[in-house]
């Protein structure tokens, strides 16, 4: 399951058509609301290329989709990466849309959070490319693809504490104030 409230991931919705078993992703909003807002913002190509009858749907609560055993995963959305991991759903986490793909920026797939997993370990990682084929591994090694979603909640639930994310967040601060003296320093001399 993939669910968003932003018009930047129709590619995944589109791509997803191919795996209509497989694969439930929607922009989370009315398809009419889609079209519309999509006029509104200049946006007709896209939605001449992303037809929102196809990539929207109905929205769904999170305790809908952690009630699914598989989980897509767009690392630019952090917070819904910290729900997903302690949902015990075995996340696939988008490195890239596709493996073609030169330009991922929009997917920010190096966040503050991923120093601590570790990909086949906490998440699979995968491409729009490689999916079907990663879900067909996680169906026909099922007590693995268990074990990966049991380690990838026990890390949200163990290390992305408030108090462990508080230290964490105090120490970059303490390191971004050296930086700052040191280039202030630098800039006087």
């Amino acid at each position: 399951v993939f669910r968003s409230k932003d018009y930047k991931y129709a590619d995944i919705c589109m791509a997803a058509l191919a795996w209509p078993e497989e694969v439930d992703a929607r922009i989370a909003s009315p398809p009419e609301k889609c079209a519309l807002e999509l006029r509104q913002l200049g946006f007709e190509e896209l939605a001449s290329d992303y037809p929102a009858e196809k990539v929207c749907g109905r929205i769904m609560s999170i305790e809908e989709q952690v009630a699914c055993k598989y989980l897509l995963n767009t690392p630019a959305c952090w917070d819904s990466t910290y729900w997903k991991l302690r949902s015990n759903s075995l996340l696939f986490s988008l490195t890239k849309m596709r493996e073609s793909s030169k330009d991922s920026a929009h997917l920010s797939t190096h966040q503050w959070y991923s120093y601590f997993m570790e990909p086949f370990h906490h998440y699979i990682p995968c491409t729009l490319d490689d999916l079907p084929e990663k879900i067909a591994w996680a169906k026909a090694h099922d007590e693995e693809a268990r074990q990966i979603a049991e380690n990838g909640s026990r890390l949200a639930k163990d290390e992305w504490t408030y108090d462990k994310s508080l230290a964490l967040f105090g120490e970059l601060l303490r390191q971004f104030a050296g930086i700052a003296q040191s280039a202030n320093r630098s800039s006087r001399a």
